[in-house]
């Protein structure tokens, strides 16, 4: 479920609880378990989400998409962050290292729910 964009790589988190930066994934089969080991072993950063609003830009117009290249599931991708407002997890510089070696498989549940957030802003190629 993490995006690599050549210098970050994070989780768009889509289930944060209002007001407490956390929340459940196991709709994806992750659990909050499973997130809570993976910052025990320093591979993201935390367990709560930061939530990011990315500005519009002086030249924004809407439905003018400038996507940013991006990796998901193994796969190219495009994503258009403008005007959003994303809660992001990120990965630890180790724990992009480790991501690199392991085979992605896309989890289909997780690439709806985030075609469904992000509409044409977010292209799998």
């Amino acid at each position: 479920m993490a995006i690599d964009n050549g210098k970050l790589t994070y989780f768009i988190h889509t289930d944060i609880f209002a007001f407490q930066k956390i929340g459940n994934t196991w709709q994806y089969d992750v659990y909050f378990e499973d997130l809570l080991d993976l910052d025990g072993a320093n591979l993201i950063r935390s367990v709560e989400a930061i939530q990011i609003n990315f500005s519009k830009g002086d030249n924004y117009e809407e439905g003018n998409y400038i996507y940013e290249e991006i990796e998901y599931a193994g796969k190219p991708a495009k994503i258009d962050h403008r005007g959003k407002q994303l809660n992001l997890i990120y990965f630890t510089q180790v724990g992009r290292e480790l991501r690199k070696l392991i085979q992605i498989k896309e989890n289909p549940v997780y690439t709806e729910r985030l075609k469904f957030e992000l509409g044409n802003s977010f292209i799998i190629e």
